[in-house]
């Protein structure tokens, strides 16, 4: 780290880095020519060339056929070489960068401000420290093209903030300190610039993110591909193994079903031994399957693996050099100015960074920003916005540095002069002329916080003569309130009254108004009436007899019966004679539920309910009185019963009175006449539920002399009937039968009839046919031999063999010789399971099963007798052979005999000749799976002969496969192409096509256009003559005015002609901020920015060109105008959010305040109008309205009415007959009197009134009063003349003092 080196390394600047490394390696670099530079190698670099002394040329038309060029650009041998060696050896540079070095341009600060700006000096004061660390990136990746960048990051030295104004000077700079430059003495703390050195490093890593995730997920694209491939193939190998699992559990199924349904204990021996080897047989094949799966998976795990490392994105940042900086940091002086004032600035600044260190407000010491702007104040100071105060009403300004006193109102901001505001006399707050008035009671000035006008008559006091309503909290003054008399709280006029009993005043809540007469009345004067809950006065109420409630008299009758007065709650009109009747003597009928009076009311005898007249019946047997609930109609002789003497049938549920009814003899109910009969037997009587007409003799009977049949369930007479020997059941002659067995008498369910010779039996001698399953008699049923159940004569079957009897179950019929056996002797074929004797059957000498004639084999080979299971056909001969004799080909699982098979000579495997292949190259004979197509000569090759392509992974045999000379690759011949520069065979991850030529060329001798990224060879490349990037000849452009070729980051359109101009040749409009050329560009008079010809317009009185910011029009003839020719009436910009523009001609200037004003605002002087032709002019400001005439009034003829505080006119004052003081006409009250003097009262002065007066004045128990320019008191005397004392509230002077007699009294000036 000795090499000194003043190189930003850059990939910006390659020619820059190119001499740099060369120096620093040792070698000589000769720059005089540009184009091509002389250079001695150093020995890292010899082999560049075949001689030290060599030429470098950057753009390959510049290179000449015989001498020793060498070309350094993107992608070349030569730049790749001198990278490689830099990153071998990271060099240390160290580089004084002072403010001669460098331009200077004014801070951000001052371009967003409209001040007029000229840098006057700099003078540096100290040294700022930085050091730039500059790398080389470079990202890898088989799914995309090699890629590789510079990056260069600089850190300040004192607080490890990040300088990217510092790196971008540096490169701006760099071509100029390549040729001459300042060293510095820096050495810093080397544990503090590694700690730099690691975070530059994870700024870099930040700064390729982006791309190195967009490169990885091309990547992880492409290996997703691959891996789906690889999964899919992997399955489907486990597929095939697993299925030999099934397989095998087939192999053990077929084993136990046969074993189930062998007859014979031989056969199912072999079966079960059968079964055992097939269960060892399926664990041997779980084991192999496992191991065989575990095997997959590890080599599916490892061709993932294989792919993902093949496919990552290998990304290097290798530190090639350390630049450690040194620039200067000091005052800068700049003159501002705005047309007005002038005053300069000294901020702190560092010319490297073209940034400030400090600015701040002279007076508070704030930062300036673009959001908060240096101003210039009168004095000259440079201050914020916060610190210069504009009276807003005559336009004074000043700051905290200044005298001037100016202070903002406190409610709405405006800042006014001590001339044109107010201080409240309150709260001794600076308040404007908008937001303070007069008290109306002492005159004294209050702000609108400190007191407001009264909701009721209007007029402004301050909250010392306000109170407040308790009901709507609004403020009153104190002549419009007053306190109720029940709760104490304060209340305005509008919401309180007197009551008109006792006189008090009461608010709305402790009052109320009758609702007879209307009047308004407290509470104790008031009663609340019962009946409609409205308030009544107190001597119009009485109480109900009933309910003891107070009523108003309006809501009582008095009762018919007891004569009581009653409310309408309590009283009710009787539904029979209409009189009114009190709730105590009336009474409801039980029927209608309608009230009735005593002399209407009639009562049930059972009940003794109440029934009016219309509800009531009379009793057939009694006479009496009965309700509709307690009254009955016979259904017999339809007479009115009461319920004491009728009842219910309760065969029909007719209603039947004593004279037509009687009881039932055996349970006593009652029954009317048409439903009682007598028995022939008994004679007794009865009803329907305990007698019936018997079937056999025709009469009626009760329950006690007749029986029922228990199966046809009809009544007999007691001879008729006789029981069932077995279950006692009652049975007529129909219903018994008798046993042809044993003779008894039986029930139809306690006997059958025999299948055979269908005759009655109880069930005592009953069988059932095991075959049939039909009941059979004992004597007719024969035992089967095997189930011994028994069998009837009809389904008895005899086995051929033994001639045994057996039942239809265990007897079959052999179907070669069609006899019937037993199933002891007869036996199930295994294949078709047909049923086969003994004599029949063919025995399969691998498994035991028994065949029939049709499904037994003999082996081709052994001759063995063979069943299905263990005969198979030969695939190739078409013989049956026995498994012994059988094997299967690995790939199409097809069987065949020895003769039909060969072996794999890489795995062992049988294979059949339909599935066998010889290798093209060794001859060896190959299975499917050892064996390849090669996608080219489509020629099979065994694995041991065939590679695969690194970019479409199909096979090829060596012939029909090349390597990639960059990355060793096997490549295919549709994937390998040839670099059209060096000949290089190279893959698709390392070669790309040009997109200018379309030739193929190896990464090394290829670049990328730095505005489309696309590839293009050396031929088709630009360079950027200002940051010196590649670019194609779509996006490289020519500046029309010097010529340069630009990329588009360093070139402009006009906005006008659109000519293209790099960035020294053209200029940004300061209104739409778009570049033009300076053909189509002029300077705002007003700020001196350019602008365009479209956001440009000239003032239409001095004709220059301003900006379209600076640009007004006037409202009334639509003119445009610059700010100096365009005046904003100060009336209007008071009414308006923003006060519009006016040209001379349509403006005004004030005679007092010299500014101008539309003519809206601007009025004159009515007195002076008489004096005078043309009378001044003034705006409203200075002008006064007489409160009686509504005249303008200039000053000089403003009176002030004391009375009201009001500007008024000398036509319109005259004297009080009273006090002898000038007043406005419009107060005096009585056209002699004024108001002050007509409301003289006994309350107190306020304090500072009240001393105005002389010790000799009784001020306290005399009447007085005051207005604003005097005070007033009258003192009465019993045998002296009253006199009036007149005070000068100015002055504190008795202006007037004297005594008033009895002619004054008469004449009703002083009562």
């Amino acid at each position: 780290m000795s090499v000194e080196d003043i190189g930003t390394l850059n990939r910006l600047n390659i020619r820059r880095f190119a001499a740099t490394t060369i120096e620093a390696l040792g070698g000589d670099v000769d720059r005089s020519n540009p184009s091509c530079w002389q250079v001695t190698l150093p020995d890292p670099l010899e082999d560049l060339a075949t001689e030290r002394e060599a030429t470098l040329v950057f753009d390959p038309k510049d290179q000449q056929p015989g001498r020793n060029d060498i070309v350094v650009q993107p992608g070349s041998i030569a730049l790749n070489e001198l990278v490689d060696k830099a990153k071998q050896r990271t060099t240390l540079g160290k580089l004084h960068f002072s403010s001669e070095d460098v331009e200077f341009g004014l801070p951000g600060v001052f371009d967003v401000s409209e001040l007029t700006t000229k840098v006057k000096g700099f003078e540096p004061e100290q040294l700022a420290e930085a050091v730039s660390f500059h790398f080389v990136v470079e990202l890898s990746s088989v799914s995309s093209f090699h890629r590789e960048r510079l990056e260069t990051i600089t850190y300040d030295l004192s607080n490890g903030s990040q300088l990217p104004e510092l790196t971008e000077r540096l490169l701006e700079y760099s071509d100029r300190l390549a040729r001459e430059y300042t060293t510095t003495d820096l050495n810093p703390d080397i544990d503090r610039l590694q700690d730099y050195h690691q975070t530059a490093i994870e700024e870099a890593q930040d700064r390729i993110t982006e791309e190195v995730n967009e490169i990885q997920s091309e990547a992880e694209d492409t290996a997703n591909d691959r891996i789906s491939e690889i999964k899919d193939l992997y399955e489907q190998r486990r597929r095939e193994v697993q299925k030999r699992i099934p397989e095998q559990k087939e192999e053990i199924n077929k084993w136990r079903d046969k074993y189930n349904s062998a007859r014979k204990n031989s056969t199912r021996s072999k079966y079960k031994q059968n079964l055992k080897e097939a269960k060892q047989d399926l664990s041997e094949v779980k084991n192999q399957v496992e191991q065989e799966l575990e095997n997959l998976e590890r080599e599916e795990q490892e061709k993932i693996e294989e792919t993902v490392g093949r496919h990552q994105v290998e990304v290097e940042i290798s530190t090639i050099g350390i630049t450690l900086v040194t620039h200067d940091v000091g005052t800068l002086s700049v003159q501002l100015s705005d047309n007005e004032r002038t005053g300069t600035a000294t901020p702190t600044y560092a010319p490297a960074t073209e940034g400030l260190v400090s600015f701040e407000c002279e007076t508070c010491g704030t930062d300036f920003s673009s959001s908060t702007r240096p101003q210039i104040c009168t004095c000259g100071s440079i201050v914020c916005g916060g610190c210069i105060n504009y009276c807003e009403s005559c336009g004074e300004t000043g700051c905290p540095d200044c005298d001037t006193p100016i202070e903002s109102c406190w409610l709405c901001g405006r800042t006014e002069c001590h001339d044109c505001g107010n201080v409240c006399s309150s709260c001794d707050h600076a308040v404007c002329s908008n937001h303070v008035s007069d008290c109306s009671i002492d005159t004294n000035p209050t702000c609108f916080a400190c007191g407001q006008e009264c909701e009721t008559c209007g007029s402004h006091h301050c909250d010392d003569h306000l109170r407040q309503c308790t009901e709507d909290e609004y403020l009153h003054c104190e002549t419009h309130t007053g306190t109720c008399a029940e709760c104490d709280d304060m209340f305005c006029s509008t919401h309180s009254s007197t009551c008109t009993y006792c006189e008090e005043r009461f608010c709305e809540t402790d009052s109320v108004d009758c609702v007879t007469c209307g009047d308004t009345r407290c509470y104790d004067d008031a009663v609340a009436c019962d009946g409609c809950g409205g308030y009544h006065c107190a001597e119009t109420t009485e109480t109900c007899g009933i309910c003891a409630g107070t009523f108003a008299d309006t809501h009582l009758e008095t009762c018919t019966t007891c004569g009581d007065s009653i409310c309408q709650e309590d009283r009710v009109h009787c539904s029979e004679c209409g009189e009114i009747t009190c709730s105590s003597d009336i009474t409801s009928c039980a029927e209608c539920n309608e009230p009735i009076c005593p002399d209407h009311t009639s009562t049930c005898s059972v009940c003794e309910d109440p029934l009016c007249s219309s509800d009531r019946q009379t009793c057939s047997e009694h006479g009496a009185a009965v309700c509709s609930e307690h009254a009955d109609i016979c259904t017999a002789c339809n007479g009115v019963y009461c319920s004491e003497v009728t009842d219910q049938c309760t065969e029909c549920g007719d209603i039947v009175c004593l004279h037509h009814s009687d009881l039932c003899d055996h349970d006593g109910s009652v029954v009317c006449e048409s439903h009682l009969t007598q028995c022939v037997v008994c004679d007794g009587g009865v009803c329907t539920e305990h007698g019936s007409e018997v079937i056999d003799t025709n009469d009626y009977r009760c329950l006690s002399h007749l029986a029922q049949c228990a199966h046809c369930n009809q009544p007999y007479s007691l001879n008729e009937i006789v029981a069932c020997d077995r279950c006692d059941d009652p049975l007529c002659s129909e219903a018994r039968k008798e046993c042809e067995t044993c003779e008894r008498t039986v029930c139809a369910d306690d006997r059958f009839n025999c299948i055979v010779d269908d005759a009655p039996r109880c069930n005592a001698h009953k069988s059932v046919c095991r075959s049939c399953d039909e009941p059979v008699a004992q004597s007719n049923a024969t035992d089967c031999t095997v189930c011994e159940e028994p069998v009837c004569d009809d389904d008895l079957a005899i086995c051929s063999t033994c001639d045994l009897p057996h039942c239809q179950e265990h007897v079959s019929e052999c179907t070669e010789c069609g006899d019937i056996h037993c199933i002891e002797h007869i036996d199930a074929c295994s294949d078709c399971s047909d049923l086969i004797c003994e004599d029949d059957a063919t025995i399969c000498d691998h498994c035991g099963d028994a065949l029939c004639v049709e499904h037994s084999y003999g082996c081709s080979t052994c001759g063995d007798a063979i069943c299905t299971e263990h005969g198979v056909e030969c695939t190739g001969c078409e013989e049956i052979h026995c498994v012994d004799h059988i094997d299967y080909c690995a790939t199409c699982g097809d069987p065949f005999c020895g003769d039909g098979l060969d072996a794999c000579d890489h795995c062992g495997d049988s294979i059949c000749a339909d599935h066998s292949n010889e290798c093209s190259t060794c001859e060896d004979v190959v299975c499917v799976e050892h064996g390849v197509e090669c996608a080219s000569c489509d020629e099979i090759h065994c694995v041991d002969h065939i590679d695969y392509c690194a970019t479409c992974s199909d096979p090829f045999c060596g012939d029909d496969i090349d390597t990639c000379d960059h990355c060793e690759d096997s490549i295919c011949a549709d994937h390998s192409n040839e670099c059209s520069t060096c000949e290089d065979v190279v893959c698709v991850v390392h070669g790309a096509e040009c997109a200018g030529c379309g030739d193929v060329h190896c990464v090394d001798h290829i670049d990328y256009c730095a505005t489309c990224e696309d590839p293009f060879c050396g031929d088709d490349l630009d360079v950027c003559d200002h940051c010196g990037d590649a670019v194609c000849a779509d996006h490289s452009y020519e500046c029309t005015t010097c010529g340069d070729s630009l990329c588009i980051e360093h070139m402009r359109v006009c906005g006008e002609c659109s000519e293209p101009r790099c960035e020294d040749h053209y200029e940004t409009c300061s209104d739409c901020g778009e570049p033009f050329c300076r053909d189509h560009l002029d300077r705002c008079s007003t700020h001196g920015e350019l602008v365009c010809e479209s956001d440009q317009n000239t003032c239409d009185e001095c004709e220059k060109i301003i900006c379209s910011e600076h640009s007004r029009t006037c409202t009334e003839c639509e003119e445009i105008l610059c700010d100096v020719d365009a005046y904003q009436c100060p009336t209007c910009d008071d009414e308006f959010l923003r006060a519009p523009y006016r040209c001379e001609e349509h403006t005004v200037v004030c005679a007092e305040g010299g500014k101008r004003h539309c003519v809206d605002h601007i009025d004159s002087c009515k007195p002076c109008s008489y004096q005078e032709d043309s009378p001044e002019n003034i705006c409203q400001q200075h002008l006064n309205t007489c409160t009686v005439s509504s005249n303008s009034l200039c000053d000089e003829h403003t009176l002030t009415d004391p009375v009201s505080g009001d500007p008024v006119c000398d036509y319109h004052m005259s004297q009080c007959a009273l006090c002898q003081v000038q007043v406005a006409e419009n107060s005096l009250t009585d056209g002699a009197t004024c108001e002050t003097c007509s409301e003289l009262s006994t309350e107190s002065l306020p304090e500072q009134v009240a001393a105005l007066f002389p010790d000799s004045v009784d001020v306290e128990s005399n009447p007085t009063n005051f207005n604003h320019k005097v005070a007033i008191v009258k003192q009465k005397r019993l045998l002296g003349a009253n006199e009036i004392v007149v005070v000068s509230r100015d002055s504190a002077e008795v202006v007037d003092r004297r005594g008033v007699g009895f002619i004054a009294r008469v004449t009703g000036v002083f009562r």
